[in-house]
């Protein structure tokens, strides 16, 4: 996955089956960001800072299907557009 100025690239993913998912992330901007993902109700479930021009890898769990969106929470970034959802099917 890519993180660059205002964007998610892919900002929509779909992943067959719950549990856990590792995802590497790189930033190709110069600001920083972060992914903050949240449960189908609105709680978030994982949050991960992206240093400017730096890759990380983290693990997220899905613990059932549904829709989990992700954003950049730091101020206006998730309103300028990045923002976006893994689709978690059943199985």
């Amino acid at each position: 996955m890519k993180a660059d100025n205002f964007s998610f690239s892919p900002n929509s993913i779909s992943i067959h089956g719950t549990g856990t998912v590792t995802l590497t992330i790189a930033n190709a901007s110069g600001t920083a960001h972060n992914i903050t993902v949240d449960d189908p109700k609105g709680k978030v479930i994982d949050s991960m800072e992206i240093p400017p021009n730096a890759t990380v890898t983290t693990q997220v769990s899905f613990p059932g299907p549904g829709d989990y969106p992700f954003t950049c929470s730091h101020p206006f970034h998730a309103g300028l557009g990045m923002k976006g959802h893994f689709i978690v099917s059943g199985s």
